[in-house]
């Protein structure tokens, strides 16, 4: 239980921190990658605090079924689509690669695997999406090694996507089983938290910045890390009394209710999260 805790946490630490490094890029720059990281981002947030708030509250992780457990996340899975088309030439997206039928009968595979533990629609879903991300990444590799002479950088933010797309994959197949392939569940998901920062890596690596005046730089990178640090503090003041009400509520049904009456409104929790989710999500938009 105590390594839950501890992967969900460092998961809404990463996503919001990699959350704020690609929103004041984009401010920065105004780059459209950075724009759909963004997004990326602040809807796998919504995702992320939902499943840790509700870990510490109710004390078990929300069911897989759960359209709430899923839905930020399911919304950046579009965004992250998204990023991997927005970053290729119009050549590029028109070639082809045997390597973009790699995943197709891989991901299959794993579809059949788990689509018994949850939603059909939701799962399909999901594995459609992902599997597509994944086909355009693996052209964007093909491309790069095919033309490699004349392409300038390598193909940074679909590796980063693949990474994420397999660890994704590797959560959802560990577990569907039990055992020793169960435990392969943390570091599938540690590394997809490890992967949010790898993916803003990667945009860094392909909007290299111009150089310019270095005293400008550093004045413009220490206002930076003060908005960074009030931003994710008062985000994080967010998230913790948004756990503080739902821990509130949940203490005061279980002690003044009675079972039945608490058994009906134990709904209630869940949609209080979600909302403060979405508020979470505005407010980081915003």
């Amino acid at each position: 239980m105590v390594l839950e805790y501890v992967e969900n946490t460092l998961q809404l630490i990463t996503n919001l921190v990699a959350l704020l490094m690609c929103l004041f890029q984009y401010i920065s720059s105004k780059k459209k990658g950075w724009l759909y990281a963004t997004v990326f981002f602040v809807t796998s947030l919504m995702s992320s605090y939902y499943w840790t708030a509700y870990l510490v509250i109710m004390g078990k992780t929300p069911g897989i079924s759960n359209l709430f457990s899923y839905l930020g996340w399911n919304i950046a899975f579009i965004f992250l689509l998204i990023l991997v088309l927005r970053m290729k030439s119009s050549e590029e997206l028109r070639s082809f690669h045997f390597l973009m039928l790699i995943p197709i009968p891989l991901n299959l595979w794993q579809l059949s695997i788990y689509i018994p533990f949850g939603t059909i629609s939701n799962t399909i879903y999901q594995v459609f999406v992902l599997t597509v991300v994944e086909c355009f990444a693996f052209q964007s590799i093909g491309w790069y090694f095919k033309n490699r002479d004349s392409v300038k950088q390598p193909p940074h933010v679909a590796t980063a996507a693949i990474l994420y797309s397999f660890c994704e994959f590797g959560m959802w197949t560990s577990s569907s089983f039990e055992g020793p392939v169960a435990n392969l569940y943390y570091p599938f998901s540690f590394l997809t938290s490890f992967d949010y920062l790898i993916l803003v890596w990667a945009l860094t690596l392909t909007y290299k910045p111009v150089s310019g005046n270095n005293k400008e730089k550093k004045a413009d990178n220490k206002y930076q890390t003060y908005l960074k640090a009030i931003y994710f503090s008062v985000v994080m003041i967010c998230c913790a009394g948004g756990i503080l009400i739902g821990s509130w509520m949940h203490k005061l049904m279980t002690a003044n209710l009675g079972a039945g009456t608490e058994s009906e409104l134990y709904n209630i929790i869940p949609v209080i999260l979600i909302l403060i989710s979405l508020f979470l999500v505005i407010f980081a938009a915003g």
